[in-house]
């Protein structure tokens, strides 16, 4: 489950912190995948969501640790996995066919 943080920047004008923007804090390997797969918008293969995923600084994993990760989520889940298998071992999230 995601956690939320807010960033929070000095205000040169007022001579303090104020909270400017909410930020969702990455927990897990699957919280990797999903923000990934949100900021794409198409689904993606393992090899292409860890690449991303150490990019961005989110998270380090191999390409089998997010296949495996990604089916065993859907293997305990089932329907209630945010995430689904396409062709060609591409995964995109559950939301977008409206399953």
């Amino acid at each position: 489950m995601m956690s939320t943080l807010y960033y929070c920047r000095w205000n040169q004008f007022r001579g303090g912190f104020f909270r400017s923007q909410k930020i969702q804090m990455i927990d897990s390997i699957l919280d990797a995948c999903r923000e990934v797969l949100e900021i794409n918008g198409d689904p993606q293969s393992p090899y292409w969501l860890a690449s991303q995923m150490m990019e961005m600084k989110m998270w380090r994993a191999s390409e089998h640790d997010v296949r495996a990760a990604l089916e065993n989520d859907i293997k305990e889940r089932g329907g209630q996995s945010l995430f689904v298998k396409m062709d060609d071992d591409d995964w995109a999230l559950r939301s977008w066919n409206g399953s």
